[in-house]
Formats: C-alpha cells, sequence, structure tokens
C-alpha cells in the first residue's frame, strides 16, 4: 500500500493547459488567505520583476502560486498598496501614466 502523498502525486496533471492572468487571479484568490489575496496589478508585476519563471505563455497555478506567494509575502506592505512602482536593475521607478 503507496502512502497518501505518492497516491497525491500520481493523480497531479501537469499537462492542464495555463490559465489566463485573471482566472489565475480568481484561484489564488480563492485559495489565499485576506493578507494574501492579490490584484492584477500585483500580478502584473510579479510577473515583470520574475519573467524567468514565464517562460511559456498564461499561468501555470502548480508552477507559478508558490513563488508569488514567497514574492508576495517578501514584499514592504507600503510597495504592496503602490503597485504603481517598478523595479528595474535594483532602481524603482515610478510608471507613467
Amino acid at each position: 500500500m503507496k502512502p497518501p502523498i505518492a497516491k497525491i502525486t500520481e493523480e497531479k496533471n501537469e499537462d492542464l493547459p495555463p490559465m489566463t492572468q485573471a482566472e489565475f487571479l480568481v484561484e489564488h484568490n480563492k485559495l489565499s488567505p485576506a493578507n494574501l489575496r492579490a490584484d492584477s496589478a500585483l500580478l502584473a508585476r510579479f510577473r515583470q520583476e520574475r519573467q524567468s519563471l514565464f517562460t511559456e505563455d498564461g499561468w501555470s497555478l502548480e508552477k507559478l502560486r508558490r513563488p508569488f506567494i514567497i514574492w508576495l509575502t517578501a514584499l514592504p506592505e507600503r510597495r504592496k498598496e503602490n503597485c504603481d512602482e517598478v523595479m528595474v536593475n535594483n532602481q524603482e521607478y515610478s510608471k507613467f501614466s
């Protein structure tokens, strides 16, 4: 008899098509407590800062959610609130309106 964790691994389907950013946001927020919920501005900023994670089009919940949560929890509170700022080469810039 296999342990339950092995059964979960076998059932996991990594061939699912990637989600849109909006679908990822809905799923992430459904699974997250209030302090880890996000909006589309945070997702756009995450994608910009972690471009190397996006080797394909779309948003894979299995591949991106854990790195997104780690990135989100590492952000200072003021940067979470002000998503109009962008980091480029460790320099902080404001987005153009």
